[in-house]
């Protein structure tokens, strides 16, 4: 077996352990198992290390380094998360290597601060951190980021709750020959965010506790990006805010109704709704089952309204308003809005790593989390829904 059919293994053992009414004897026949994948694991893991060093050494044969520095190659942006994670999980410190490697693009392990000067950069004193971007940016690049997720735009203000916003003003008067004209005058609101957690769980048994600080922070990485998308989009788009949880799109959005067979007479009612200027830069989120419907509509003839075999572009628009799908969006619902512009998501607390253990079952939780308020602006967005008949 290869690494990443060993990992799918482990994965799948690890579903299994889930399983509360798993007899004794399974249990020890899977923890059998487990570590019979971890030693094969290890010695796989052992034999590409030591090419590695033969391919180093060789090359170190042939022309010595020119540079100490360059001793410490590069990482990757995902190299990089993987051994923070990992050391992050554990409370370990980076060594100097380890440093140097990694470098400063998003995190620090400075004890003190170092005010930036003209020949220097700067040093904060926060300690090990992961921005909320550095994982959309993987999921970007693994082409799995939701697309109403991909749109909120996060801030990191510390203490900020609320936004204060310009709800109107005077127009400007015009100006006359030898007289000043007035200041114009504004009228400010403030927009009051929810405060909540957001939160991915990953269950690791001992077993996995056994791999290195890079490995085990790999296999913590693809998890929360396996579940990252889905569960912070549940409560990004139906949270209600409360107990402890932030507020969603749908919680804040006018709600409206079409009926059955008729989506894209109730989609154009619903953007008719929506005024400016709210209605500028806005897109229709719609549910994979919507589009579907859409897309296959037929004519009275019994014609496809829109080429099925071959075509690329699909629905983009309706109207001026790009048309986008949201597998995280429930069947039968479309949201209609501009979530980057009026949708606010503002971290108080940056993603932090707590454990809880279940020493029965031999599990611990891994419970990456990040402290949020969120909100939107009242008549920004409508959720659109199908009509109940009774």
């Amino acid at each position: 077996m290869n690494l990443n059919e060993i990992d799918a293994k482990l994965v799948e053992i690890r579903n299994s352990l889930d399983n509360k009414e798993l007899r004794k004897e399974d249990l020890e026949k899977l923890t059998n198992e487990s570590k019979d994948l971890l030693e094969q694991r290890k010695a796989l893991i052992e034999e590409m290390r030591q090419d590695a060093i033969d391919a180093i050494n060789s090359r170190k044969e042939e022309k010595s380094m020119e540079n100490e520095n360059l001793v410490v190659a590069p990482m990757t942006k995902r190299a990089q998360l993987n051994l923070l994670v990992g050391k992050l999980a554990r409370n370990r410190a980076l060594t100097d290597e380890e440093k140097r490697a990694v470098g400063t693009a998003f995190t620090t392990t400075a004890d003190t601060y170092v005010k930036a000067s003209s020949s220097a950069d700067g040093v904060n004193n926060g300690g090990i951190f992961i921005k909320t971007e550095v994982l959309f940016d993987l999921l970007r690049e693994d082409k799995k980021l939701s697309p109403i997720l991909n749109d909120i735009h996060f801030t990191s203000i510390k203490g900020l709750t609320s936004y204060p916003y310009r709800s109107s003003r005077d127009n400007a008067n015009a100006k006359q020959e030898t007289k000043g004209t007035n200041d114009n005058q504004m009228e400010w609101k403030k927009l009051n965010l929810t405060s909540g957690w957001l939160q991915i769980v990953i269950p690791v048994t001992d077993e996995l506790l056994a791999l290195t600080d890079f490995d085990f922070g790999s296999y913590l990485v693809d998890q929360m990006l396996q579940d990252l998308e889905a569960d912070w989009c549940a409560d990004l788009i139906y949270g209600a805010g409360v107990s402890d949880k932030v507020m969603g799109i749908s919680e804040l959005a006018t709600e409206a109704e079409y009926e059955e067979g008729k989506v894209l007479d109730g989609v154009v009612a619903a953007v008719k709704t929506l005024k400016a200027p709210y209605r500028s830069g806005a897109k229709i989120y719609v549910a994979q089952d919507i589009y579907d419907s859409i897309y296959f509509t037929k004519n009275t003839k019994g014609d496809y309204l829109y080429p099925i075999f071959n075509n690329q572009n699909g629905i983009n628009l309706i109207s001026n308003l790009p048309v986008v799908v949201d597998e995280n969006l429930k069947d039968g619902e479309i949201i209609i809005g501009n979530v980057s512009r009026w949708f606010k998501a503002n971290v108080l607390i940056p993603m932090q790593i707590e454990t809880d253990r279940h020493a029965r079952q031999a599990v611990t939780d891994y419970i990456a989390k990040e402290y949020c308020a969120t909100g939107g602006m009242s008549g920004a967005f409508i959720y659109l829904k199908k009509k109940v008949t009774v």
